[in-house]
């Protein structure tokens, strides 16, 4: 519905004689937007406790037409969203020693997993996104968590292309939210699967809203952790079209160097 909305917005504006209807249902859509927005299967647009609580703006829903840079990996990303916290923090528990190991979220969108992950005491927060407008909203949350929170580690966000970012050295937590399409998918996977032949150290993959989880399963070396649908918080239902996600998660060991 709020796609149509939209669609209409376009459509009409970009008429050269705008037809009387129109501009009538123009003048209403403030009120049409609120409407839709504050039903239940657009929770997206609600803003989330877990944004009140800390003051920040990890919310909405962004298509990916309106997240183009000008890069060649536009064609392949998805749409911005912000994963529910417990969600996060589900998958995070089965990450082992935090406090030696990076974590790194590849298509960051307004960082609300990477204030998630600074609850952990992972030895590196990061964040790695496309889109200059969410890099710069990330970079603001991250300044609020920073100011709150002095005591945890700090976010980095970093702007490029999250497939070809250095990853940092030593262990590894990376998580995703279905930032991209198959194409994207599959060269981080083989990107992970060469890596796994030059490094010695473990990597864990956890993914939610696992669309291509079956391009790692398919790799050589990637251990399943977990798989199944995992639930967001009670306090959560509502905000996001569905109270659960698909996600999985991996562990990438190291190959011996003996």
């Amino acid at each position: 519905m709020i796609s149509l909305v939209n669609w209409f917005v376009r459509r009409a504006v970009s008429t050269e004689k705008t037809p009387r209807l129109h501009i009538a249902i123009l003048r209403q859509l403030p009120l049409l937007r609120r409407l839709l927005r504050d039903r239940s299967l657009d929770g997206w647009f609600r803003r989330h406790p877990f944004d009140m609580r800390h003051g920040t703006d990890t919310g909405g829903y962004v298509a990916a037409r309106d997240l183009r840079s000008g890069e060649a990996s536009d064609p392949y990303i998805t749409g911005y969203a912000g994963c529910s916290p417990g969600i996060v923090r589900r998958m995070l528990e089965q990450v082992p020693s935090p406090a030696t190991t990076s974590f790194v979220d590849l298509g960051c969108g307004k960082g609300r997993a990477l204030i998630v992950a600074t609850e952990f005491g992972f030895r590196k927060v990061v964040g790695v996104e496309l889109s200059p407008d969410l890099c710069q909203a990330a970079r603001a949350n991250a300044e609020i968590i920073a100011t709150r929170f002095p005591e945890r580690a700090g976010i980095e966000i970093v702007q490029g292309d999250a497939v070809a970012f250095t990853l940092p050295a030593g262990p590894l937590a990376i998580f995703l939210y279905h930032p991209f399409h198959r194409v994207l998918m599959q060269r981080l996977a083989e990107r992970l699967a060469a890596m796994r032949l030059a490094e010695a150290c473990a990597v864990h993959i956890l993914y939610c809203n696992a669309v291509f989880a079956d391009i790692f399963d398919r790799v050589p070396g990637f251990e399943p952790v977990f798989a199944g649908t995992v639930a967001c918080d009670p306090a959560e239902r509502g905000y996001a079209p569905a109270d659960e996600e698909p996600a999985a998660i991996w562990r990438i060991a190291p190959i011996s160097k003996s």
